[in-house]
């Protein structure tokens, strides 16, 4: 076998992301068929003759192991680790813990903290929980606290890879918490004091949504980046410049190794100093699922160099995988690792033979006619092209679509994105000498600016976003199975080639065909929003929200809707009056969402820039759709019209319907908030769908 820890590694990560997705009966019935099935590939390698001598038995055998182990690694865990915590679900109680970082602060006075839990009611446990606190906390990080909680529950069934991250419970309480204590634990207290420091340097020296970008560069830490920017970078495919991973880990681990080469370290010490300067990298990201996979894979790449061997990066990146998911046998559900993995393995398997080859090609000539600039330009296209390839599977599966920007964005921003990165460690490191680290500043912000701006206009490019549904993942997989026989094609070169261009052909043809029919679409879709009101009309790419009333709560039903139709900005909102049933949830959501305007027809207390204020009445009418409203002391309502269906939002249930136009009240399809108005004819409509509690 060529690569076996690229075999066990990938298996390990493929079967163990089955199982957690399917459950633990799955679990159970992969056990026992890859068992019997692992025996039986055993009799055929230790009995067949000239077995040995194959290298299929023995890739059968390691697949079917890997089976095994991640099926009985699941169960195990589950038994013995998740369902122990989850009985706690569901009632109040008595806990005790540490709590071991930083408390986040929310909206109205509320605070999120991570809690390492050492006893519930008096029994000795040892687990991570998310506690929601509905007051001001007095406790800083590592403070031994106690509390009861009035609610908790199983976070890892509403926030997908929560169990990745350990965290199998959460909790609200209103209750006081008590500080028993405080456990001295010196280097963790050094390490976040550290990465408290960094984020306060850039909060005082720049702006807030600048400092936010530098300080989720240099330390990993993305909390405090605008929501509206974190889903623009998202629209653009280019969220993972963000993430502390191999671009940032590789960056530094590599001028340490050229420095310590330089100074004629021995090959045994720069091992051991390379190993511990990965370990500091990763603690001071907060021990990344990302970082710590590229700081894994880097140390096996220098441990390589070390004894004279080639050290083959698929391999390597099949030992991280593999230390990682046996580890962690939920991790392979994490969306993080598993991008990660991807856009390592697609760097591994296309962007180097590709740019090898460019290289040989173009700029191999005795002159050097091209010169290194464009040949460094030509290995950032070919590695952009590799990872957005292969991320194209996980970013199907855990995301619904795909952006047709993000090649482009990467190769837009990686330049600024590295030069904000590399600014903002080095204003870091000389922030004691003003007149060298200030320099560095100006350079860091400057490039934290150019990929704000950048960000904004790309995400302002309107059907850029690829839906991807599972006949168009099975389209895509038996494409890539396809393309795997093409490889091992032994005939013309010629076919060969037509072969694998006729794959990425049907490839783009399937996508091309997705997003024509998914831009030819028109949709009204309600978030269960109780007795509030919040319509969202889509038209083709292009989304309005009439009415977003109700609370935090309800803004997190909204945005879940909001987010599972592909939406990550908003082109109008339209808010017919100020009451919170209408209005409420709205300043959460424009956090997130970014708006072209905003209408109220009356003067509200919250305000969002930009605006428009319209008196009693508006109207907005753009090709196939119609969207007027209607607001005054008699009547609140809105009139949607779309190419097959014609829809009446009704937000006040005691409005006279006689006074607005008679189109109004002859629609399709009416939405009432908490109940049909009695000056309707509800038989008048072919279909009613009334929100309410």
């Amino acid at each position: 076998m060529k690569r076996p820890f690229a075999v066990i590694g990938f298996s390990l990560f493929v079967f163990q992301y089955l199982i957690c997705a399917a459950g633990a009966g799955t679990s159970a019935a992969v056990l026992i068929i890859s068992a019997v099935a692992s025996a039986a590939a055993a009799a055929v390698f230790f009995f067949v003759p000239g077995a040995k001598r194959s290298p299929v038995p023995v890739t059968v055998l390691c697949v079917l192991l890997c089976a095994v182990s991640a099926s009985g690694a699941y169960a195990l865990s589950e038994k013995y680790v998740y369902l122990p915590v989850k009985q706690y679900a569901g009632s109040p109680h008595e806990f005790t813990g540490c709590v071991y970082g930083n408390a986040e602060k929310q909206d109205g006075g509320r605070y999120t903290l991570p809690v390492r839990v050492t006893s519930v009611d008096g029994e000795g446990r040892d687990f991570k929980m998310r506690l929601l606190v509905f007051s001001s906390v007095d406790v800083s990080p590592f403070d031994e606290i106690a509390f009861t909680t009035d609610k908790t529950y199983d976070p890892s069934s509403d926030v997908q890879g929560a169990k990745s991250e350990g965290l199998f419970l959460g909790g609200y309480t209103t209750g006081d918490i008590r500080v028993t204590g405080h456990r001295n634990v010196p280097v963790r207290e050094s390490i976040l004091d550290i990465r408290n420091r960094i984020a306060s340097y850039f909060t005082q020296r720049t702006d807030g949504e600048t400092a936010s970008l530098l300080t989720a560069l240099t330390n990993g830490d993305r909390a405090g980046i605008d929501g509206a920017l974190i889903n623009g970078l998202r629209y653009c495919g280019a969220s993972h410049l963000f993430v502390v991973s191999g671009m940032h880990i590789s960056f530094w681990a590599g001028l340490m190794m050229i420095l310590l080469k330089r100074m004629r370290v021995p090959a045994a010490a720069r091992l051991v100093v390379s190993g511990v300067f990965l370990i500091l990298l990763c603690a001071l990201t907060g021990f990344g699922v990302s970082a710590v996979r590229a700081a894994v894979m880097l140390f096996i790449v220098y441990l390589g160099e070390t004894v004279s061997r080639r050290s083959d990066t698929l391999n390597s990146l099949g030992f991280a995988c593999a230390l990682i998911c046996l580890t962690s046998p939920y991790m392979a559900r994490n969306v993080s690792f598993g991008l990660s993995l991807c856009s390592v393995a697609g760097i591994a398997v296309i962007s180097v033979p590709m740019a090898d080859h460019l290289r040989k090609t173009y700029f191999n000539r005795k002159k050097k006619q091209l010169g290194r600039l464009p040949a460094a330009l030509t290995d950032l296209i070919c590695v952009s092209l590799g990872a957005n390839i292969f991320i194209l599977p996980a970013a199907m599966v855990n995301f619904g679509y795909i952006s047709a920007l993000a090649i482009p964005s990467t190769l837009i921003l990686i330049l600024p994105v590295e030069g904000a990165m590399i600014g903002g460690f080095l204003a870091l490191i000389f922030s004691g000498i003003p007149i060298i680290g200030d320099p560095f500043l100006t350079l860091a912000r400057s490039c934290a600016a150019v990929v704000i701006r950048a960000v904004n206009a790309l995400s302002s490019i309107h059907g850029m976003l690829i839906p991807v549904n599972s006949v168009w993942i099975a389209a895509v997989f038996c494409l890539a199975a396809l393309a795997a026989a093409i490889l091992y094609y032994r005939g013309s070169r010629k076919i060969r080639i037509a072969g694998y261009y006729a794959c990425v052909g049907a490839v783009v043809l399937s996508l091309a065909v997705s997003s024509a029919v998914f831009y030819s679409e028109q949709d009204v879709i309600v978030p269960s929003t109780g007795n509030n009101s919040c319509v969202i009309v889509r038209d083709g790419g292009r989304y309005y929200m009439v009415g977003c009333g109700g609370s935090r709560s309800d803004y997190y039903e909204i945005n879940r809707t909001l987010s599972n139709n592909m939406c990550l900005r908003l082109d109008r909102v339209i808010i017919p009056r100020a009451d919170p049933t209408e209005s409420g949830a709205l300043r959460y959501l424009l956090d997130d969402r970014r708006s072209d305007g905003n209408i109220f027809l009356y003067n509200g207390e919250y305000r969002p820039e930009p605006y428009a204020i319209a008196d009693g009445s508006y109207k907005y009418e753009d090709g196939g759709i119609l969207i007027e409203a209607v607001s005054n002391e008699n009547v609140s309502c809105c009139y949607v019209k779309l190419k097959k269906k014609t829809y009446l939002i009704s937000f006040y249930p005691a409005g006279d319907y006689s006074l607005v136009p008679e189109y109004f009240t002859a629609a399709d399809v009416l939405i009432a908030r908490a109940a049909v108005p009695a000056s309707l004819d509800a038989s008048a409509f072919g279909e009613i769908y009334v929100c309410k509690d």
